[in-house]
């Protein structure tokens, strides 16, 4: 960030009220923020020298002032807006930041300052695999404009402000040669650009660049060829002692918009904000090549983010030449059952006609999962690693079934998975299994496993008009939650419950060793796990608790995970202790290096529980990998 300007009250105000149809917000004085309402956190990591500023007022928009000002040194205040921001400062010692903030009515009356002590001075080398992986993901990634958002594209004074001269709004620059440029970022750090179906670039009226396609006084396109080149990321600490990191291009590479000379001959973009999702970048301010003084922000998500406003589901028909499952091999099965105790017994039996499948579950079948599995195995049906699909079937069940598994995955390697699911069956009803782009393995020939353990002897399961086919970037309705989840909520259980125990299982190879470290701060715990393991259940942690639920209420559970590297499938299992077979859920997500996973599971029918346990599985994992577990809830149901 450079040089800090105040945010205009008129600014502040435009933003917050423009929306997607025109409406004018009378300005109310008295709803303008105070300093005296705030309520402040302020997270400080010993171990990174990171800080996190979080303003917990949710109807205002924080601006965190760090620095000094302007004297004769030269040094200058920085400003970082956002709830949640993090920031690495280098020095030991006490600190302090001045919070601001504003809403629709205008500027915070007065502000506020806080105070935090570090214990040690950063001086670690600047690793920059952290922010590699959230722009490449494991192997690629591409992005494209945040287009449809107000904001996404602008210019103002400096790195702090860098949209209070011109800021875009949504759809601004259609048809102008931007929105359909792509970037790809891969993670050997090479960078390619594509100029999109209209083959240019678009370049700003004042830039000098290739003035030849100029016409008039307007930005203009100018004709461009894809390329690719190479990518870094480097820091520098400024006047405030907080770190900066930048993008760093090879010279004479664009990303994307062309603003000046300097952004082609000195290609480095402040790294203003970055999720495995969204990434902000701002060019900053350079006077020299016609810079002009004036910063670009820049702001990309992953492409296929960009959603039309009113996204039609996608359609699901068994019989299309599109469903690979047609041309599947289903006649090669394998069965495994087992009573309780894991004693192998006789199998289902199975009855198909076409794309409809009976299984008729034997007596004594056990009561856990994987004790009555079923495969479709080398079924010839290939799969890849660079595209996503679709996976749909209909179950049902003559008995209610406390969870049936789908899983699909490599035939050879169970740790290849694209589907790994379990449903709940109530007697006599469809349910309707529904993945949409799932990521795909690198696969010659999948398999399809079907678990009944837990199932009733003597019920017959219905499996019928499966689909698999690659995504067609279609996208569900996303229906309307109104839960409230609100971690910090006094209807939160988790909050006042007590941990009675906690269990661990980290057994590479199925070999137990030390328990791993687990980090908790208030709400938040992050497990470091330090060997890599192969499979499901090798590395499990559960908090046993003394929460408890009864039959006749509703509830609703919610978290957030997060791992520093991709995660084939963490378990999360809300369960009865004593018995594994009485659960809420027992789901399986696949997580993204750095990208939160919110799992949510509202209005859940109660079931009489006097001690709860939440089991986390990450067996699976990286070794050296990290996952924090966040914002847990469990209550009464919420509205």
């Amino acid at each position: 960030m450079r040089a800090f300007k105040n945010i205009p009250v008129f600014l502040a105000v435009a933003l917050l009220a423009c929306g997607c149809t025109q409406k004018y917000l009378e300005i109310d004085s008295a709803k303008v923020p105070q300093a005296a309402d705030f309520k402040v956190k302020v997270d400080v990591d010993q171990e990174t020298n990171y800080v996190t500023l979080t303003l917990e007022n949710k109807e205002m928009v924080p601006m965190w002032i760090v620095g000094d000002d302007a004297d004769a040194s030269g040094k200058k205040k920085y400003a970082y807006t956002g709830s949640g921001t993090m920031l690495r400062f280098r020095d030991a010692g006490e600190h302090s930041v001045e919070v601001k903030a504003y809403n629709a009515h205008g500027v915070s009356v007065g502000s506020r300052v806080v105070k935090f002590t570090l214990e040690n001075t950063w001086r670690n080398p600047f690793d920059p695999s952290k922010y590699i992986t959230m722009l490449s993901g494991s192997q690629s990634k591409t992005w494209e404009w945040n287009s449809t958002v107000d904001g996404h594209f602008g210019c103002g004074p400096n790195a702090s402000d860098p949209t209070s001269w011109y800021s875009a709004n949504a759809g601004d620059k259609d048809g102008l040669g931007l929105y359909d440029d792509r970037l790809t970022f891969s993670a050997d750090g090479n960078f390619t650009w594509n100029p999109g179906e209209g083959g240019t670039v678009f370049v700003n009226a004042g830039s000098g660049y290739k003035p030849e396609y100029k016409e008039g006084s307007d930005d203009y396109q100018v004709p461009a060829e894809e390329f690719t080149d190479t990518y870094s990321f480097e820091n520098n600490w400024n006047d405030a002692g907080v770190e900066e990191v930048y993008l760093v291009l090879p010279e004479g590479r664009n990303l994307s918009y062309i603003p000046h000379m300097t952004a082609l001959d000195n290609p480095r973009y402040l790294v203003k904000e970055q999720t495995a999702k969204q990434v902000t970048f701002v060019m900053d301010a350079p006077t020299e090549n016609g810079g002009g003084g004036i910063a670009w922000k820049y702001q990309f998500v992953v492409e296929g983010s960009v959603k039309p406003d009113d996204p039609v589901g996608p359609v699901f028909d068994p019989n299309s030449p599109d469903n690979l499952w047609l041309g599947a091999v289903t006649d090669d099965h394998h069965f495994w059952f087992a009573d309780n105790d894991w004693g192998e017994i006789a199998p289902c039996t199975v009855t198909s006609d076409g794309n409809h499948h009976e299984f008729v579950l034997p007596e004594g079948i056990g009561g856990q999962q994987w004790q009555g599995q079923f495969f479709f195995q080398n079924t010839g049906i290939a799969s890849s690693s660079e595209k996503t699909y679709d996976f749909y079937c209909v179950l049902s069940a003559t008995a209610d079934h406390a969870g049936v598994t789908v899983k699909l995955c490599d035939m050879t390697d169970d740790a290849a998975i694209i589907i790994d699911k379990r449903y709940a069956l109530k007697a006599y009803e469809d349910f309707e299994v529904k993945i949409i782009a799932a990521e795909g393995v690198d696969s010659e020939n999948l398999k399809l496993v079907f678990d009944f353990g837990g199932g009733q002897g003597g019920s017959t399961v219905v499996v019928k008009d499966i689909i698999f086919r690659e995504s067609k970037g279609e996208v569900p309705p996303v229906p309307d939650d109104p839960t409230i989840y609100d971690p910090l909520s006094p209807a939160n259980m988790w909050l006042s419950m007590n941990v009675l125990d906690m269990f661990w299982f980290y057994a590479p190879g199925w070999t137990q060793i030390d328990n791993p470290e687990l980090k908790q701060d208030g709400n938040s715990y992050t497990v470091v796990l330090p060997e890599a393991t192969g499979e499901q259940w090798q590395a499990q942690m559960a908090f046993k608790t003394d929460m408890s639920s009864s039959a006749g209420k509703k509830y609703d559970f919610y978290c957030v995970l997060n791992s520093s590297s991709d995660h084939p499938g963490v378990t999360v299992k809300l369960v009865l202790e004593g018995d594994d077979n009485t659960f809420y859920f027992a789901d399986k997500h696949r997580l993204s290096a750095y990208e939160d996973y919110v799992y949510k599971v509202p209005s859940m029918d109660g079931i009489d529980m006097d001690k709860i346990n939440l089991f986390f599985d990450f067996g699976g994992n990286a070794a050296g990998t990290e996952i924090t577990i966040k914002d847990i809830i469990f209550q009464e149901h919420q509205e």
